[in-house]
């Protein structure tokens, strides 16, 4: 879901907390939202995709390209750009965002890992943060 002019125009005048209502209605929804910052380097353009809670086990890892391999795909409503938090026993061990997507795998970049962590196979990953 992209933003209406109207949208951009009101989290815009009022600042962050409308951006952060209209971001939680959207959550609470179950709907993935699109979000443009014009404040970000680079391009001028950031899009930021919350989707639904998904859950998954990482199954595959080549550390050394930075790829990942998830237990899910879009059997499970996962899509291009969804970010998935990875933990280890509960411990936070880094982030995952998704580049491609089949029925029942995705293919993910590794965004960064904690240090002195690296994400292996087995290792739970959430798109909750």
């Amino acid at each position: 879901m992209r933003m209406s002019r109207r949208q951009r125009i009101l989290c815009g005048a009022l600042g962050g907390i409308a951006a952060v209502v209209l971001i939680a209605a959207l959550v609470q929804q179950g709907k993935g939202l699109r979000f443009w910052n014009s404040d970000s380097p680079g391009s001028g353009t950031d899009i930021i995709h919350i989707g639904p809670p998904i859950d998954a086990v990482v199954q595959a890892v080549r550390s050394e390209e930075r790829l990942v391999v998830l237990s899910v795909g879009t059997d499970q409503k996962v899509r291009e750009g969804f970010q998935f938090t990875i933990y280890r026993r509960k411990k936070f061990v880094g982030k995952v965002q998704v580049i491609k997507v089949y029925e029942d795998v995705a293919g993910g970049r590794i965004l960064f890992t904690q240090r002195g962590e690296s994400i292996q196979v087995g290792d739970q990953a959430t798109t909750q943060p």
